[in-house]
């Protein structure tokens, strides 16, 4: 069964002919019919990411799942280079899977008026162009409202800071470019590693003008298919720590001292 699983999940992650061809069964004797393929493993493959095959394959084949691994890593970076494209529903984990950077936004921060530091984000507008477009306009202020001068509303230590209320500057509201909120339009992008940025929801709705960054240090999986994840922190990572461990007052965890984005906006189109 062990075989068999690592057969199909192989060929499933890595994609390409060559793995088809090595890893194909042999042929059944002439004269024996070949047994029909148990169709319930296969089914259920196209639902997970490259990650959690290659996790499953590790499970079932130790050493051999591992090369299998590497073998997909290699694969997915032959395709990046190639200009092929993900499927268009797969998931995408940071910490494996290259995603294309469109923009790269800035966030200055100052604690109780001292400036704590600049934090870059780079984006990730083709896979959800919708959310980043928001984004990048409340940073950059093109609609008459956005994050320049408003503050971390909220602080999680070892899990979240929040930001972003154009409203009420307190956490509870916030205003996207379309209207009050849009619709979510993914959630392929996982929170795998620390500094991830996704919007929060407004209530039942989906997001608006507030948003998150994760301060883990691994993923646990809780954020994911909730938030729909858009960005990566590539810079000032030590700002967003300082932040997360700062002192908290009441039930809503805002921090006592006084953080405000001073300025914000886009740096340059990646080359």
């Amino acid at each position: 069964m062990a075989a068999a699983s690592v057969r199909v999940l192989c060929l499933h992650l890595v994609g390409v002919s060559s793995f088809a061809s090595a890893l194909r069964a042999p042929a059944a004797p002439r004269g024996v019919r070949a047994a029909a393929p148990a169709p319930a493993a296969a089914d259920a493959l196209p639902q997970l990411g490259r990650r959690e095959l290659a996790e499953r394959i590790v499970a079932l084949s130790g050493a051999a799942g591992a090369g299998c691994l590497s073998a997909t890593r290699r694969a997915a970076a032959d395709d990046v280079a190639a200009g092929v494209p993900l499927p268009s529903n797969a998931p995408l984990d940071p910490a494996t899977d290259t995603i294309p950077v469109s923009d790269v936004c800035y966030l200055d921060l100052a604690i109780d008026g001292s400036p704590a530091g600049r934090v870059l984000i780079e984006l990730y507008g083709s896979i959800v162009p919708r959310t980043v477009d928001n984004f990048k306009a409340l940073a950059l202020g093109t609609q008459g409202f956005g994050y320049a001068g408003t503050q971390v509303f909220r602080v999680v230590d070892g899990f979240t800071i929040q930001a972003g209320d154009v409203l009420y500057d307190n956490g509870t509201g916030g205003k996207s470019i379309y209207g009050a909120s849009f619709e979510r339009e993914n959630f392929r992008i996982r929170h795998s590693v620390p500094g991830m940025v996704s919007m929060i929801n407004n209530r039942d709705a989906g997001p608006d003008s507030r948003f998150l960054i994760d301060t883990r240090l691994a993923g646990s999986g809780y954020l994911d298919d909730k938030y729909v994840a858009f960005g990566r922190v590539i810079d000032g990572m030590d700002v967003v720590t300082r932040i997360g461990r700062l002192p908290t007052r009441g039930t809503k965890n805002s921090p006592r001292s006084t953080v405000v984005i001073t300025a914000s906006g886009i740096l340059a189109r990646p080359s």
